[in-house]
């Protein structure tokens, strides 16, 4: 399927694991069967609802994949995804485009928003804000 919407004029695929379920080897093979058949960015986006989405992302950077959605570590989990900056400093050492100093800023930011608790008005705020 991936070479036929390559084919179709498709700039790139996102994998979409809505449930969180794409366990890290699957993840892996499929990533690696995807980039080794087409040559357009392949992105992963699931959700940390099973527990193994932070694996599930580590395999597929293993096997080539090129874009992962995460989500700041406020808002991270559960049925989020998997928070950014526990990613990116398990990914020190490789070329990633991603600056802790920046991350940490806007954490800062988030839960500075975010102090007066999550009640559901402060939720739509947080949410508007960003």
């Amino acid at each position: 399927m991936a070479k036929e919407l390559e084919g179709m004029g498709a700039s790139s695929i996102c994998i979409k694991d809505m449930a969180g379920l794409l366990s890290p080897y699957n993840a892996y093979d499929l990533v690696k069967g995807m980039k080794e058949a087409v040559k357009i960015p392949i992105e992963l986006h699931t959700h940390y609802t099973s527990g193994i989405a932070s694996m599930t992302y580590l395999k597929a950077i293993e096997a080539g994949v090129d874009i992962v959605d995460c989500a700041m570590s406020p808002l991270a989990m559960g049925t989020s995804q998997p928070p950014t900056e526990p990613l990116v400093a398990a990914l020190e050492g490789l070329k990633t485009k991603a600056d802790m100093s920046a991350l940490q800023a806007v954490v800062d930011d988030v839960l500075a928003i975010s102090a007066d608790k999550y009640t559901a008005e402060s939720y739509a705020a947080l949410a508007a804000a960003i």
